[in-house]
């Protein structure tokens, strides 16, 4: 019942609209081509293209798109119905992952819930915009590596590092994954220890970087080639001293155009409170998850809630 609720505002409550230009259009190009020509670049003009441009972002949300487009045509609708399906789906890995950790029903459904009716989260799913996608593959990455810390399979991390090679080309933060996944890993893994003098396990973190050596490449040479939107400093902690105070006050006053509801802000603060006195670990681990993408975002130029489209960052 969660998810259909969940399916249903974010198909037929969010307006399926375009809210970041033109990064939307960039990804949707980029699927196309990709599909029809083999490029992961954007065509500038021309059908058949016949000018080309190289993207900063990586190329695993257009490649989903691809996917798509071979399977339900090459249109706007299908960008909007697979980012509104990941949305969707991310409810579902919200409750596995939440009774992953607390193996309690109740609160894995109620975690669903809220996490469903999260106003910003229902009105990005209606874009197709590659934030949705970045959240829907960090849960199904940490997910899978807390099924593997506590499995004590390599077959299970074998499964969950290929998936965080995937979710880092989802965006460029996704590299920010690579922390999270390791002090979940050295928090919640028993046998840790033991692991890292095994050749298996050290061969599958090996794998890792070789899987993302492509994406590695592509972020460098958009560092020294691309101003991402920018001339001047791109991070700075002048950003941070404007940016954090309007992010945390995003989640007590909403945003000028899209509530909050303050009421899931204090659920947080009794889910610190309960954790901090029953699951330390737990509580360390969510903070870096948090911290890491929320400091990232306010020490960068663009970080900023009041900055229109760029409330998708939360």
């Amino acid at each position: 019942a969660i998810f259909v609720l969940a399916i249903f505002l974010r198909a037929f409550v969010a307006p399926q609209t375009h809210r970041v230009f033109f990064d939307e259009d960039i990804y949707l190009d980029i699927g196309k081509e990709i599909l029809v020509n083999g490029n992961a670049a954007l065509c500038n003009f021309g059908e058949p293209c016949r000018e080309y441009a190289f993207m900063k972002w990586p190329n695993g949300y257009p490649f989903m798109l691809a996917v798509s487009y071979m399977i339900f045509g090459v249109s706007e609708e299908t960008g909007f119905s697979l980012v509104m399906l990941l949305g969707s789906l991310s409810v579902v890995l919200i409750f596995l992952l939440s009774y992953v950790f607390s193996k309690n029903e109740t609160v894995a459904l109620f975690a669903a819930l809220v996490f469903s009716l999260i106003p910003i989260h229902i009105m990005w799913s209606g874009t197709a915009a590659a934030e949705p996608v970045l959240v829907f593959f960090s849960l199904l990455t940490v997910l899978l590596f807390s099924l593997a810390a506590r499995s004590n399979s390599l077959r299970m991390y074998a499964l969950a590092i290929s998936v965080l090679a995937y979710a880092m080309q989802t965006k460029t933060e996704g590299i920010l994954l690579l922390p999270v996944v390791a002090s979940l890993v050295i928090l919640f893994d028993k046998n840790l220890i033991k692991k890292i003098f095994s050749y298996r396990f050290c061969f599958l973190w090996i794998s890792l970087f070789v899987l993302i050596a492509p994406f590695l490449t592509h972020i460098f040479y958009a560092l020294l080639y691309d101003q991402f939107g920018s001339s001047g400093d791109k991070f700075s902690l002048d950003h941070a001293v404007r940016n954090v105070p309007e992010n945390l006050g995003f989640w007590i006053f909403g945003y000028p155009t899209i509530e909050h509801p303050v009421l899931f802000t204090l659920f947080a603060f009794m889910g610190i409170g309960y954790l901090l006195k029953k699951e330390k670990r737990l509580l360390l681990f969510l903070g870096v998850w948090f911290f890491s993408f929320f400091l990232l975002y306010s020490f960068f130029y663009a970080g900023s809630v009041r900055f229109g489209v760029d409330v998708r960052y939360i």
